[in-house]
């Protein structure tokens, strides 16, 4: 265990890891034929002085990329949209 990135929540407080936490990695090795990914936090891959090796452990939902809070929001409005059409229909 001495080798995680401690997990720093919102208010930069250590604390251990738990079951459903959100982290940023980074993939370190594809194994196509079991459909696995071999990741990490220590940024080994990422270029010297990378501003993402900060980015790397506990993450929270209002730090995820704009592009993926996009992605998910039309998601949910496309499913929300579905719903209210089938309510409507069956009124």
């Amino acid at each position: 265990m001495g080798n995680i990135i401690p997990a720093a929540d919102k208010k930069n407080i250590n604390r251990t890891y738990l079951m459903n936490d959100t982290v940023c990695c980074e993939v370190l090795e594809v194994i196509p034929d079991t459909d696995k990914l071999v990741c990490g936090m220590k940024g080994t891959t990422l270029p010297a002085g990378s501003e993402y090796a900060s980015r790397l452990g506990l993450i929270h939902s209002d730090d995820f990329p704009q592009a993926y809070k996009y992605v998910c929001y039309q998601i949910f409005f496309t499913q929300l949209l579905q719903h209210l059409c089938l309510t409507i229909h069956h009124c």
